[in-house]
């Protein structure tokens, strides 16, 4: 049987996984964004726009722009999700088989996604016009 949490032991187990993904994999998400705003798909272009962020991010501390959209989306995002989640688990109320935990994983993170996308697109606007005005 699954322990029984309350809803504040979710909302900052939550926080604190959102804020430590956020910090740590800002930078290649950066890189991500700007791959996909970038007409070069290439090896080469991957090569040169992550050169292009170590250097700014040395010079002009680009590694970590779009850092507080990136906040403001994942910190929600990851809470929603283990909310969820475990509010599933404490109304199924019994043993979880590993199918029962598939089903509500995949559901906790569909509810999360229809959530929080207008999040996501405002963090990858945000980005796309740091970047422009760095450049």
């Amino acid at each position: 049987m699954v322990p029984e949490q309350s809803i504040a032991v979710s909302l900052v187990s939550g926080t604190c996984s959102g804020l430590v993904c956020s910090l740590l994999f800002q930078p290649l998400d950066y890189i991500k964004t700007q791959l996909q705003c970038s007409h070069l798909k290439s090896l080469r272009g991957l090569l040169q726009t992550t050169n292009g962020i170590l250097y700014e991010g040395v010079i002009r501390g680009g590694w970590w722009t779009g850092l507080r959209p990136s906040l403001a989306k994942t910190i929600p995002g990851v809470t929603c999700y283990f909310v969820t989640l475990s509010q599933m688990q404490k109304i199924s109320g019994k043993d979880i088989g590993p199918l029962s935990a598939v089903v509500m994983g995949i559901s906790a993170r569909t509810t999360t996604v229809v959530l929080m996308q207008p999040l996501t697109l405002i963090k990858t606007r945000y980005e796309v016009i740091m970047h422009q005005k760095l450049n």
